[in-house]
């Protein structure tokens, strides 16, 4: 009887110890990809910009955050209606 207590304990004891994965988890990914964006803007001299610009054109290097996307507009497109729909 001991000795089958013993197989079922051993065998849950690997079982668990191969469970506990190395991989990185979710939150793990999520920090990685904010360091890599901070190091990103930090190494470029970046501007980042809290509200968008009134005239919607930008600087050199200034770029807006809308919500973890960081927008920079190259070329406005024009304001009048071609008139196709």
């Amino acid at each position: 009887m001991k000795r089958g207590l013993y197989v079922v304990l051993l065998t849950v004891a690997v079982i668990m110890g191969f469970s506990c994965s190395k991989t990185k988890s979710y939150t793990d990914y999520l920090n990685d990809q904010r360091d890599a964006i901070n190091k990103l803007i930090s190494e470029n001299d970046f501007i980042i910009l809290n509200d968008f610009p009134k005239d919607s054109v930008f600087k050199e290097k200034e770029y807006v955050n809308l919500n973890g996307l960081y927008l920079r507009i190259i070329k406005p497109g024009d304001k009048k209606k071609s008139g196709r729909r």
